[in-house]
């Protein structure tokens, strides 16, 4: 252990909560990015999630709803589906209503403490994997049917 009671593993310097170690010759970044830390940057970002969310839930929805594509989706929108059936529509209508549900999910758990706050990013966690699981099914299913 150096003098300083400072573990170094590797050989690279650890700074331990700016304990005044010294100027080891490291130089500090010429690029400023204290504005990230300003509270309207974390706020914006919420906005820009719950917005997105609220998207994704409603385009769940519409697909659980409909069974079908909206017709401007052609090509390159579907990419990972080869063959789009109502039933491979309806799981990825899920798949979307799982991570919409998530991404807002995970924004309040971010605003809230303590064991509220725990228990939506679970909730959130959970309902990105099952997002996921859907996602990855409903295109294993549209791809067997083409094949």
């Amino acid at each position: 252990m150096p003098a300083g009671g400072v573990p170094r593993p590797f050989g690279v310097h650890v700074e331990i909560g700016r304990q005044g170690h010294g100027d080891k010759g490291y130089r500090e970044s010429p690029v400023r990015a204290g504005w990230l830390q300003c509270p309207a940057v974390g706020n914006a970002f919420l906005v820009i999630t719950y917005v997105f969310g609220v998207a994704m839930f409603a385009m769940g929805l519409f697909l659980i709803g409909r069974r079908d594509f909206p017709a401007w989706m052609k090509g390159v929108w579907l990419w990972p589906l080869a063959r789009v059936t109502p039933r491979v529509t309806h799981l990825q209508g899920w798949a979307a209503l799982a991570v919409g549900t998530s991404v807002m999910a995970m924004g309040l758990g971010a605003l809230l403490q303590n064991t509220t706050g725990g228990i939506l990013v679970a909730v959130g966690i959970a309902c990105y994997l099952l997002g996921a699981v859907l996602f990855v099914y409903s295109t294993y299913l549209s791809r067997r049917a083409a094949g």
